[in-house]
């Protein structure tokens, strides 16, 4: 933009340089018009353009020597198909005569009616004025300062002009239409007072039309090539589709100053108002001509977001990120920033003491450094506060231009995650629908995080050492990687402690956007189970004497395979009882659960067998095996705080086995198969019981033998005693009177059976009795 105003300037000056050849001309002539052509004709041989006046000449000769033109019209450069370089409908110029003589040159009001001045350069690089400056032997418009430190003009004044310049390189045309410049008188080195009032047009990559006026007072200094614009007001109305509304006003006002020789330009006292944003600041470029840098300081002053969207969405622009000013309870009310900075083509760009506030939340930083040498982001620590979360971070980005590599760090300092939660609901942001447990429970008092990240390849997200804390809960991390060119997700040595539990493992997940397959090891080490109760606000439930739930723990090997839950080698512990299934496997379509190959040990027995559960969360049906391994019940009946009946044969109750098939929902349980060895004894048959409370039992079961003998108590020799008084007997409950209390119906057979030292067989009880009435029992013997 320099050299075209420098280009204007001289093209101007050859104008002036002509109109005052032709003055010249004129003393020698009595009556110029009628040599016009001689006048035009002896110019385009010195220029080498066609001159063409097509008004009249007046002129005047004391005071001052004028003269006044009409139209004329300067030619093209050859090689260009438009016609003219500049034309003007009306000139005027004066200078006064007597300063001549001391070689100063005193110049009127000059009067610039109805120029239009195109400046062209085409694709390959060439321009329709490098002719002219060829004339003067340079490649450049003259610096020389002699001739302009003697010249005073007492203004200028351009009307109704037209400026083109059209850039046939860039593809891009700037036309300054209804161009109207008036000045004060022009001294050079000092003030210049000067307004401007201009259309604009501009085609190409962008497309816009507007008007612009500009004050300013400029002042040159050649011989020290300074130059300033102090102050500069400018206050421009744009108006294009690409700008919000189709329209928009932009007002600056700013102090420039340029010092070529020390290639210094300053930009100072800087404000600028668009889009209802107003921004202030100043701006320093250092080595202007050979390897600039720009350091200064902006600011913007309050404004809000809200508006400044709304003028975005109504200009239809499409930002996605606009849509975060939709939420309904977000106010973005007010928005401010500041910062420093400096840039170096070299070395890229720096913002130092980055400060934005938006409402109540704000973002600081002391340094971001932008190298695209080095293709290279860095910060310092970044403070960041939003819905009262404090966060901290340092963030590093490698490979800036091809494939992004983002790492650093990254901290939530300690804040409290329920106020956090009803501040969202409250803005009414899209939060998942949960609600937060209680305060018992889960305080959610404090919340803390701390992690190294790293992500590259626009793929790949890489944690370590991440550690999130809630209340005194606390979960680590040694490693936590997403590739999503992969699909996979692998989570290295985690570990959960909450609730007096501590839970470690690993896990890995394939397929994550397609069709996840997860697996994973967990342990849950051992914790103690009424400090679990009392934190959750549990009543621990009753067991019998002596089961207990002191401690507990769990190990599992999980897979997840849609549409499959499956545990496999879960082993779970309580105190001294164990349970291990080989394979539990829930199908949430199908609604199935199944136990595969389960063992169960309590106190002395062990139990194995299969499960499956059909409707599992609606209403259950279950079917499956069971079998109790081989057990001492002699040994069982003291740890349950049972005293151990008196029996005549003390070998007996010492063995004890069950095996059996089993089905049923939440209001039937069926044993086909049942098979029960009991010492030397086996009983076989089947056993159904319905409406649990109270229960309806139906049997059909067959002994094979039992010596009923060696379970009574042993035979005892009377004693002679002494007749005494005695209290009248207690009311006790006789075997008939719980017979009453059941509802049996059913079969026993047995095939020998002895008492009282004698043999029976094939012996069959048939057994009937409901609540309150007992129906006669049949005994057949074969």
């Amino acid at each position: 933009m320099k050299r075209v105003i420098k280009i204007g300037l001289s093209i101007l000056g050859s104008v002036i340089a002509l109109i005052f050849v032709t003055l010249i001309s004129v003393l020698w002539l009595v009556d110029p018009n009628h040599y016009k052509a001689q006048i035009a004709s002896y110019l385009s041989q010195v220029s080498g353009r066609n001159l063409v006046i097509e008004g009249d000449i007046r002129f005047t000769l004391y005071p001052w020597l004028g003269v006044d033109l009409g139209k004329m019209r300067f030619g093209n450069a050859p090689g260009f198909t438009e016609p003219t370089l500049v034309q003007v409908e009306q000139a005027q110029f004066q200078v006064k005569l007597l300063p001549l003589l001391t070689k100063r040159i005193e110049v009127g009001h000059v009067l610039l009616a109805g120029m239009k001045l195109t400046l062209i350069r085409k694709a390959n690089g060439h321009t329709n004025w490098e002719d002219l400056l060829a004339l003067t032997g340079k490649s450049e418009p003259s610096t020389e300062t002699d001739f302009f430190d003697q010249l005073k003009i007492a203004g200028l004044k351009i009307t109704q002009g037209e400026l083109t310049w059209d850039d046939r390189q860039t593809r891009s045309r700037y036309v300054f239409s209804d161009f109207n410049l008036n000045t004060s008188a022009i001294i050079f080195n000092q003030p210049i007072d000067l307004q401007l009032h201009s259309a604009l047009a501009i085609a190409g990559k962008t497309t816009l039309q507007g008007q612009l006026d500009l004050t300013t007072q400029l002042t040159v200094n050649l011989a020290q090539q300074l130059y300033q614009l102090t102050p500069l007001q400018l206050v421009t109305t744009l108006a294009s589709n690409q700008l919000p509304l189709g329209q928009q006003s932009l007002s600056l006002h700013t102090e420039m100053a340029l010092d070529l020789k020390q290639q210094h330009f300053m930009v100072s006292l800087l404000s600028l108002q668009l889009l209802g944003v107003d921004l202030t600041g100043q701006i320093n470029v250092h080595n202007l001509l050979s390897s600039p840098t720009v350091t200064g300081q902006v600011a913007v002053t309050p404004f809000n977001p809200q508006k400044l969207w709304q003028r975005l969405k109504q200009a239809q622009l499409g930002l996605a990120w606009t849509s975060l000013f939709n939420q309904p309870g977000l106010s973005f009310q007010s928005a401010r920033l500041k910062t420093q900075f400096q840039f170096n083509q070299a070395e890229g760009i720096q913002f130092n003491n980055l400060e934005l506030h938006i409402d109540n939340n704000s973002l600081k930083t002391q340094q971001v450094n932008l190298d695209w040498q080095k293709a290279t982001l860095v910060t310092s620590a970044i403070y960041l506060t939003a819905l009262g979360i404090p966060l901290n971070a340092q963030v590093q980005i490698k490979q800036l231009f091809s494939q992004p590599v983002i790492q650093g760090q990254l901290s939530l300092l300690p804040f409290n995650p329920r106020a956090t939660f009803e501040q969202l609901k409250l803005a009414k942001i899209n939060v998942p629908a949960i609600s937060l447990p209680s305060q018992e429970i889960l305080p959610l008092q404090t919340a803390s995080l701390t992690t190294q990240f790293q992500w590259r390849d626009n793929q790949q997200l890489d944690l370590t050492h991440l550690h999130w804390q809630v209340d005194d809960n606390h979960f680590q991390i040694a490693h936590f990687q997403i590739n999503l060119s992969q699909e996979t997700l692998a989570a290295n040595d985690f570990s959960l402690q909450a609730w007096e539990m501590k839970l470690v493992g690993k896990m890995q997940v394939k397929q994550l956007l397609s069709q996840p397959q997860a697996t994973a090891e967990i342990a849950i080490a051992p914790f103690n189970l009424p400090a679990l109760f009392k934190r959750l606000g549990i009543t621990p439930p009753s067991l019998p004497k002596p089961l207990t739930l002191t401690q507990a723990s769990l190990t599992t090997q999980l897979t997840v395979t849609s549409p499959n839950l499956t545990l496999n080698n879960l082993h779970f512990t309580v105190d001294e009882n164990q349970l291990t299934i080989q394979q539990a496997q829930f199908n949430w379509a199908q609604n199935i659960l199944n136990l595969e190959h389960f063992i169960l040990k309590v106190l002395t027995v062990s139990a194995q067998g299969k499960l499956q559960i059909t409707q599992l969360l609606e209403q259950p049906k279950l079917q499956g095996s069971l079998k109790v391994a081989q057990f001492d019940p002699r040994q069982l009946l003291p740890r349950l705080g049972q005293p151990l009946p008196t029996t005549a044969d003390p070998t007996v109750l010492n063995r004890l086995a069950l095996e059996t098939t089993l089905q049923g929902n939440l209001s039937q349980l069926v044993l086909d198969n049942l098979k029960i060895n009991l010492d030397d004894s086996q009983l076989i048959g089947n056993l159904e019981i319905k409406k649990f409370n109270p229960p309806a039992i139906n049997f059909y079961l067959n002994v094979d033998n039992v010596d009923i003998d060696r379970y009574l108590p042993p035979q005892s020799v009377e004693k002679t005693t002494q007749p005494q008084l005695s209290l009248p007997p207690k009311e006790t409950s006789s075997p008939l009177d719980f017979l009453r209390a059941l509802n049996l119906n059913g079969t026993l057979k047995i095939n020998h059976f002895k008492a009282a030292q004698l043999t029976t067989t094939d012996l069959e009880l048939a057994v009937a009795a409901q609540p309150g009435h007992l129906i006669p029992l049949a005994a057949y013997q074969f």
